[in-house]
């Protein structure tokens, strides 16, 4: 175990339910290479709700290097974790997340609630091509 990974998983990892830290505070602790730790915590990870504080955390990393996470969460069975990583790819954005998402439409309509995921994943798809937040 690297001396990164050792960090990671005593300040955050063994803490998931501790709410004293923020999303934002492992990507600003440790910079981008912290995200594999995250990612492949989620991959572990089967409680729902530990899944979505993961999710959250790994698209607060805001870089596209998140995504790969962002897709499997979307696919999860969960709503509330695939609706977290819509947010991710919303504020991520760019080609490679509209990509994602037109793939992730696809693939989505097999699930029981497909056509509400599918209006959600639209709706991001639609903010992504807005582009950055303008002001009002």
């Amino acid at each position: 175990m690297t001396d990164l990974e050792r960090q990671v998983r005593e300040r955050y990892l063994k803490r998931l339910d501790d709410r004293s830290w923020y999303p934002s505070d492992p990507s600003q602790d440790f910079g981008l290479n912290a995200l594999p730790y995250f990612t492949a915590a989620f991959d572990q990870e089967t409680n729902q709700s530990r899944r979505l504080r993961l999710v959250n955390v790994i698209w607060e990393f805001r870089n596209a290097a998140a995504l790969p996470a962002l897709a499997k969460a979307i696919r999860d069975p969960s709503e509330a974790v695939w609706k977290e990583s819509l947010d991710g790819f919303v504020t991520i954005g760019g080609n490679s997340a509209m990509r994602m998402l037109l793939d992730a439409r696809a693939d989505v309509e097999k699930f029981s609630d497909a056509a509400n995921r599918i209006e959600w994943i639209d709706e991001a798809i639609a903010q992504i091509a807005a582009g950055p937040f303008s002001p009002a």
